[in-house]
């Protein structure tokens, strides 16, 4: 390929064929297409890494023994079982819907590519030979000293490069008044920049100007002056001699190569290459001859560009068939919408191509593979070498056994657009080639799994923040789920915070063997990183548990892992707050010596002031729990008709007054004022505990100031305030 360098624009698309494509050009007479293996530079692997989702950079191990220093208060410092892993999978691609869940870093839509094909043969654009160049003059008649000497094919507009000036001075562009055309070339000079402007749109294809003046000095043996009108054009068209032309061509020209355009889901325009019938005509304009291209080689030139980007123009063989004995199958066949089949970054991902007729799998083959790009052939990163025929595979017997298998392991360097081209040769007699087979391939950076929490009663809302009363129960069900084509590694407990003071904290611990096999490579010298989840105290009537093997969602898999949060609040649970973290991490695959990981929190509040009674329960029991009297509840309830009278699941009753803080308050003050002890203060107030004491009171009775504004829930003792 050639490209301008343009600084002022972005890189031109890359072109993935190979140099040399069989192609089948017509099947049962109707024309094939062929895809241009064509990528905007911007969703190509060229670019995609600076797109990278950011993820956290320190290691989830790192993560745990950090946070594991603020363990702090009576109920931290215990621990549970150890978060297990499981066990890293291949990613085979698969028929069927395989990324249900989109956890992959979104792609940027791609700009139409568009293209401007023709025949190598009678365009010089490519040919930078002094002796082929066109020499502009200031003056008619190729007269003067001020001349500038322009490759054929090129033009001389300020974008396409450094602006070009006579030695003089003064630009060259649009003034010139006449050329001197080598030997051998025919040059038509138009008014438009017609190699360095990148298409408006595909409808229109690249810039076409109107022709100014014509030098045909294609049978000359010398330099030919021609003159140019209107004070000179501004790109220079250039065609070679017509003896070379390809014969198959001098029939056809150039109109029997088309191109066209679709644009497929995601926004990528598809760009298909066809061969086309085209009508010879006599004088009188009837049509004498319909034909196609015949089976051959063709030099092929293809102008590429996008909208906002540079141009550059490729070329390759074009290996023209009209029968063939053998094709090649992608297997699984990609996606008939033309969007691409998803690899994710650290797995080995492993596709294949079978042959059909089935006699044909017994031939000696030859494959031609352009999967990626050689600087990303890095160690387990790289297609394996073809495979041979299967022992099964003898002589009369058929078999579907694919004949060629690749593996790659693309790591985050690898993220973007690819196509993966392959053909085949057959060694033997007849000796023919396989049509080029071309899949286009997204590879993903891998994100962490997704953490969400629900009630399982309404598993379709996510909250991470849940009320409950005491005497109540809570159930929250917290679920990590990743790509069905990864796996959740574990997900377990991180930490509890609570309004007590309290910080419960996991730990790490490392194991060389977890039932998979003695773990090696870079920053694995310690062994497996495994979660060891804390155990909760018997204090927060709480359990983190692992349900059944068949998750909520109906179904056992490896990439949805669920816990279950069980809480039963308490009488001494009024006030209380906790906010429960969680980390889930996925399988390391290849690239990474950890996983990568999530973590996310889901806060609990208790209701102050408020318990739900139990069947069978009466104010005169509720009081005994709360250390009060049944006169005292049936105060503040006076709906309740009889404090003995037992009553159904769940009746909210108050068990305290909600009282806030105003300017210049203790907790002192307001005990003296309402006659209640500390510890019946703390009772009713999870968050005034002994731990937390600094925070509220200095030392008793003194006090210290409370917030203007806290909110704690007290019950008054008329016997014993002096107010």
């Amino acid at each position: 390929p050639q490209a301008p360098v343009r600084l002022d624009l972005a890189p031109p698309p890359l072109f993935f064929l190979p140099l040399f494509v069989p192609f089948m050009a017509t099947q049962s007479g109707v024309p094939q297409d062929l895809e241009l293996a064509v990528l905007d530079y911007r969703v190509s692997h060229e670019e995609a890494t600076a797109e990278l989702v950011p993820q956290d950079p320190e290691p989830w191990p790192e993560k745990v023994l950090r946070r594991q220093q603020q363990a702090t208060g009576s109920l931290a410092g215990t621990k549970s079982r150890p978060a297990t892993g499981r066990r890293l999978q291949n990613f085979e691609f698969q028929e069927g819907d395989l990324t249900s869940l989109d956890n992959y870093a979104p792609p940027p839509r791609p700009a139409t590519v568009v293209s401007d094909p023709g025949v190598t043969g009678v365009d010089l654009r490519l040919v930078n030979n002094p002796s082929a160049h066109v020499h502009l003059y200031r003056e008619a008649s190729c007269g003067g000293a001020d001349r500038v000497a322009v490759p054929a094919g090129m033009d001389v507009c300020p974008r396409s490069s450094a602006p070009r000036r006579y030695p003089s001075g003064g630009d060259v562009d649009g003034n010139f008044a006449s050329i001197m055309a080598p030997p051998g070339v025919r040059i038509l000079v138009t008014d438009a920049c017609e190699f360095s402007e990148p298409p408006v749109s595909h409808e229109g294809g690249f810039a076409r100007g109107r022709a100014l003046a014509e030098c045909d000095n294609r049978a000359g043996a010398e330099g030919m002056c021609c003159e140019v009108p209107e004070g000179g054009g501004r790109a220079l068209r250039a065609e070679a001699s017509p003896k070379e032309v390809p014969p198959a061509l001098s029939i056809l020209g150039n109109q029997w190569l088309k191109v066209y355009y679709s644009e497929v889901e995601g926004g990528r325009t598809r760009v298909v290459l066809r061969t086309e019938e085209v009508s010879v005509l006599n004088e009188d304009g009837e049509e004498i001859l319909r034909r196609s291209a015949p089976a051959g080689n063709y030099a092929v030139r293809l102008r590429l560009a996008t909208r906002s980007s540079a141009s550059t123009t490729v070329e390759f063989i074009l290996h023209v068939m009209t029968t063939v004995t053998y094709s090649l199958t992608p297997v699984p066949a990609p996606p008939a919408d033309g969007t691409p089949v998803v690899v994710p970054t650290g797995f080995p991902t492993r596709w294949a191509l079978d042959v059909a007729p089935d006699e044909s799998k017994f031939s000696d083959k030859t494959f031609f593979d352009v999967s990626v790009d050689p600087s990303l052939y890095l160690p387990h990163n790289r297609p394996v070498p073809p495979a041979s025929a299967p022992a099964a595979a003898r002589p009369g017997v058929l078999t579907t056994t694919p004949q060629w298998e690749a593996e790659w392991t693309p790591c985050l360097d690898g993220v973007g657009l690819y196509f993966s081209c392959t053909f085949a040769l057959l060694n033997i007699a007849p000796n023919d080639w396989a049509p080029i087979q071309c899949t286009l391939l997204r590879v993903a950076q891998d994100l962490p799994p997704k953490v969400a929490f629900f009630d399982p009663s309404d598993p379709g809302t996510d909250r991470d923040h849940y009320r409950v009363h005491m005497g109540e129960s809570l159930m929250v069900t917290a679920r990590a789920i990743d790509n069905p084509s990864d796996t959740v590694d574990f997900m377990g407990l991180l930490s509890v915070d609570a309004v007590t003071g309290d910080a419960i904290r996991a730990s790490v611990e490392y194991v060389t063997d977890r039932g998979e096999g003695r773990i090696s490579g870079e920053g694995t010298d310690k062994g497996w990183a495994r979660l060891v989840e804390p155990l909760l105290p018997t204090y927060l009537k709480m359990a983190v548990r692992v349900p059944n093997a068949v998750n909520s969602m109906g179904f056992s898999a490896g990439h949805v892992v669920e816990r279950r949060i069980e809480f039963h609040p308490s009488r001494l649970h009024s006030g209380l707050g906790m906010e429960l973290c969680f980390l889930a991490a996925d399988s390391r695959g290849h690239c990474k010596a950890v996983g990568s990981h999530t973590v996310r929190c889901v806060s609990v509040d208790v209701v102050r002031c408020r318990y739900a009674m139990q069947q069978g329960e009466s104010l005169r029991t509720v009081a005994g729990m709360f250390e009060t009297n049944w006169l005292q509840l049936y105060a503040l309830n006076p709906t309740m008709s009889l404090a003995d009278r037992p009553v159904g699941n769940w009746t909210l009753i108050e068990v305290g007054h909600p009282y806030t803080f105003a300017r210049g308050e203790t907790v002192h003050s307001v005990m003296t004022k309402f006659g209640t002890g500390l510890q019946h203060l703390m009772l009713l107030n999870a968050d005034l505990s002994r731990q937390t004491e600094s925070h509220w009171t200095e030392r008793l009775p003194v006090g210290a100031e409370m917030p203007q504004g806290y909110q704690i829930c007290i019950m008054p003792n008329s016997c014993g305030t002096n107010v």
